[in-house]
């Protein structure tokens, strides 16, 4: 399997440790259930990685830093979200959902992107 590099080595693996032992049907999963989390998370994150691959980089050296941890936390993201159930058809499906309405100039100058309230 191909992996970023260098700083951005740590964050798969890191998203792996924390799956592991952090969601419910893994901390508590059998040693076959957690092989085949394992297993799943990191085709998961080589399938993102072949798209990078092809159509960008995830090397440092040709996109940089950025890049380079980006492409990784995409990866991560995608074997996380093939763990918890997702799927890609909502993201390859066509988005059916109605663009948010545009801020009323009220609501649009000075207001605390948390709490809404005007400064």
């Amino acid at each position: 399997m191909t992996a970023p590099t260098n700083g951005a080595a740590g964050v798969i693996p890191a998203v792996l440790f924390y799956a592991l032992h952090y969601l419910p049907t893994l901390r508590t999963g059998d040693a076959a259930t957690r092989d085949d989390a394992v297993v799943h998370y990191l085709l998961t994150a080589g399938a993102i990685a072949i798209l990078f691959k092809q159509r960008a980089s995830i090397s440092g050296a040709e996109v940089g830093c950025q890049g380079e941890v980006g492409s990784a936390c995409s990866m991560a993201a995608g074997g996380l979200t093939a763990l918890l159930g997702g799927t890609p058809a909502p993201t390859c499906s066509t988005n059916t959902r109605k663009p948010p309405p545009a801020a009323s100039p009220s609501t649009s100058s000075n207001a605390d992107p948390l709490t809404g309230k005007q400064s």
